[in-house]
């Protein structure tokens, strides 16, 4: 069973992400945010922007993900802001997403507490960056579904599109989730009950491939931050054949976390 880790947060740095910092800066920019943040740096103290509830004392994990980028996870203070988020994005070119903005088939987004999100382009003309060229923020359908078909710590993903079989990166994606200690095999068949639960919500003209999870690692949003990190990379390099990426599992308490709406999914 996969718990919902509220002390957590999980914050993606896509592989395509092409902004004024790197993947390699993000250290420093850790240890000094308030070097990197020039609305803070010309404009308040340090004592001022802790006394609004940010904190610079928050503890970070860095996961280096395999094909650039990775994931930062955060160990935030109860009812404490993480202040590096401003200096990641403000006049750097990038904003914060939460995960309602990869609304899976038109279904609504109903759950807050996954504590995931990501980074990607600030392309809105309010941003202070300026690009060589207008960014672009490859987008691929992302969701977390709870079902009663798994018990204890069966885990799988579910890969759907035009395609999907086809794709080189897919059978790559074994050898990548290593870098997060997580065990995928591409399986050709699972139960039945399974396959019944997704007819619900995955449109009938696409294709999918199922990959088998293992981990020792129980929590929801490490789980859904590693998806969402490989699903962005294949938003890039394999968006003609792939539509979307599922994490299925048995979770904690049961949420709901996507309505499921059938009449959307045949206008996809």
């Amino acid at each position: 069973m996969l718990t919902i880790e509220e002390n957590k947060k999980f914050l993606i740095f896509p592989s395509w992400l092409n902004v004024a910092y790197t993947w390699e800066d993000i250290p420093a920019i850790i240890q000094d945010p308030f070097k990197h943040n020039l609305a803070w740096k010309y404009n308040y103290t340090k004592e001022e922007i802790e006394g609004y509830g940010y904190s610079f004392d928050v503890p970070v994990d860095i996961l280096n993900g395999p094909c650039g980028g990775g994931i930062l996870v955060q160990h935030p203070p109860k009812g404490k802001a993480w202040a590096v988020r401003g200096a990641l994005t403000f006049d750097k070119g990038a904003d914060i997403r939460s995960p309602q903005y990869l609304e899976s088939y038109g279904r609504e987004f109903r759950y807050n507490k996954l504590n995931v999100a990501h980074l990607e382009h600030r392309a809105h003309a309010g941003s202070l960056y300026r690009f060589d060229k207008p960014p672009k923020n490859p987008m691929l359908y992302c969701s977390v579904e709870h079902t009663d078909c798994l018990i204890d710590s069966e885990m799988y993903w579910l890969v759907t599109g035009r395609s999907p079989g086809k794709s080189e990166m897919l059978y790559e994606l074994p050898t990548w989730a290593k870098a997060f200690d997580v065990d995928l095999k591409i399986v050709s068949k699972v139960d039945s009950a399974l396959e019944e639960f997704i007819k619900s919500w995955v449109p009938d003209k696409l294709k999918h491939v199922w990959l088998r999870l293992t981990s020792n690692n129980r929590g929801l949003g490490f789980h859904f931050a590693v998806l969402m990190y490989f699903g962005f990379h294949l938003a890039t390099t394999e968006k003609r054949r792939m539509k979307s990426m599922h994490l299925l599992a048995d979770i904690e308490g049961e949420p709901k976390l996507f309505s499921n709406r059938k009449d959307w999914l045949d206008r996809i």
